[in-house]
């Protein structure tokens, strides 16, 4: 459907792209023109239009206006006039509703043409009727018709091949079995008399195919009467706008998307803003201090500045590693290059240096546990399965800096490896302030940080370049939580091929 939006002064504000084949006077269709110089159908109810932006009256039709096309055939519409306010005066408009009703307006023309001519031949009644039939089945629509009480009596060509059933199929069914939507049909129990009086026009319904297939038909309903005077049909038109809708959701979801990204966006420029300001500030200081004081100062006073400069600075290097692994996973570039690793010897390592990196004032305790009795008995020594170092560092780091940022001063934080026949696990233990179930569920989305944070520092990508890195490996993860108690994570990576040293 066309449209175009008005001013006080009737002059065209907006309009939709094909309306203009509505118009007496096409080229006159534009943005501050006079609406009454391309649609002179408006001249002589201006008074109506005021008092319709006004408030005093609601709407106005027109109705049955017709012109002649560029191929000079007919072209028949109907014109609906609407009040769209704003909030603000100034902002306030006519939404003037151009309907195309060429083919309803013909079709009505030729029915009743027919009719008359039918009634000057004096045609029997089956002639009529099989007369009826004929134009019922020519129609693209879907049309159906029923009893009161929803049994179907007539099934047009267009709806058996619609929805897959022969004719046979459908009369005296009830018409429950195509129309799906439970409203509707409630409503077609408890108020018939309703239905009587009033005809429905596009209504959306989901109907279901012989396949069992759902689609959607916008159709319209109204009454007939039939040969006794208190029984009526109904008359069902309806077309099919399954892709329509589909298009539309589809539609949906893409801005939906597109918002989704911008808010990413947004954060990640603000998390970069704020973690690399405290870096930068601090090495600024502890240079300005160098600079201006640095002859004064005791040497001890120098190293800790030059230690202000470098954890600083290794704080950047660290959050442009997760920003640039990131990256590649977003972009589908993260590689995965597994190969056989000595397990034990990277995670005794590991925690050591994470143990140095957090300055003694916490604890990890590393234990190791053999369930894979192969190895065992074979006395296999080092375990060596395949993985990708650098995905593995990523997720252990990450989890192990976690643990031991989130934990209090002297807590322990326990980090257990358990090689069996099929898989290797990683349990990390702390006892720190613990997640909320509500944050529990956003665990591994992008720059996601628990309420309960504070000012802990933190980017909120550590978490989802473990789960991107967990996934090229196959493995999955687990979190057990209680707030103010402390978390347990466990990661779990299949075993595809474990390698031997010899």
């Amino acid at each position: 459907m066309d449209y175009l939006t008005l001013n006080r002064e009737l002059k065209i504000e907006e309009t939709s792209l094909a309306v203009q084949r509505f118009a007496d006077s096409p080229e006159e269709v534009k943005k501050g023109k006079d609406v009454r110089l391309s649609f002179p159908e408006f001249i002589g109810i201006e008074e109506i239009l005021l008092a319709i932006f006004d408030g005093r009256m609601k709407s106005f039709e027109l109705k049955g206006i017709q012109r002649v096309s560029k191929s000079n055939s007919p072209l028949y519409l109907d014109i609906a006039v609407l009040f769209n306010k704003n909030g603000t005066s100034s902002g306030n408009k006519l939404f003037i509703l151009f309907e195309d009703v060429t083919e309803k307006t013909i079709l009505e023309q030729s029915l009743a043409q027919t009719i008359r001519e039918t009634s000057l031949l004096s045609t029997t009644l089956a002639q009529y009727k099989e007369y009826i039939d004929k134009i019922i089945d020519s129609m693209t629509d879907v049309l159906l018709v029923t009893t009161e009480s929803g049994y179907i009596k007539t099934v047009n060509i267009a709806a058996q091949d619609l929805l897959g059933y022969r004719e046979a199929e459908l009369i005296n069914q009830h018409i429950s079995n195509i129309i799906k939507d439970e409203k509707f049909l409630a409503k077609l129990v408890q108020e018939p008399y309703s239905l009587k009086k009033n005809v429905l026009k596009d209504v959306e319904l989901i109907c279901q195919t012989k396949t069992g297939k759902e689609i959607i038909l916008a159709f319209s309903q109204s009454a007939i009467q039939t040969d006794i005077e208190t029984l009526h049909n109904f008359v069902y038109i309806g077309r099919d706008i399954t892709k329509r809708k589909q298009a539309e959701e589809e539609m949906r979801k893409a801005l939906a998307q597109e918002k989704e990204l911008r808010e990413l966006k947004f954060r990640f420029f603000s998390m970069v803003t704020h973690e690399f300001g405290n870096p930068l500030n601090s090495i600024l200081m502890s240079v300005a201090l160098l600079e201006h004081y640095g002859t004064e100062s005791t040497p001890e006073e120098n190293l800790e500045y030059i230690h202000n400069i470098k954890t600083a600075a290794n704080q950047m290097t660290e959050l442009l590693k997760d920003v640039l692994v990131i990256n590649k996973a977003e972009a589908g570039k993260l590689k995965f290059n597994p190969a056989p690793v000595d397990i034990v010897k990277f995670c005794t390592q590991l925690v050591e240096q994470i143990k140095l990196a957090a300055g003694g004032e916490r604890t990890i305790i590393f234990a190791i546990n053999n369930d894979n009795k192969q190895l065992e008995e074979s006395h296999l020594d080092p375990f060596l399965p395949c993985m990708d170092e650098n995905l593995l560092r990523h997720i252990l780091t990450n989890l192990l800096s976690n643990a031991i940022k989130y934990s209090p001063q002297g807590s322990t934080v326990d980090f257990d490896l358990n090689y069996q026949e099929e898989e290797v696990i990683f349990k990390i233990k702390d006892r720190g302030i613990g997640i909320s179930t509500e944050d529990q569920k956003r665990l591994f989305e992008l720059f996601h940080r628990g309420k309960n944070v504070g000012k802990i520092p933190g980017t909120g990508l550590g978490l989802s370049i473990v789960k991107q890195a967990l996934d090229l490996h196959g493995g999955k993860i687990a979190v057990k939580s209680e707030v103010g108690v402390g978390t347990t994570f466990a990661v779990t990576i299949p075993l595809s091929q474990l390698i031997a040293s010899h």
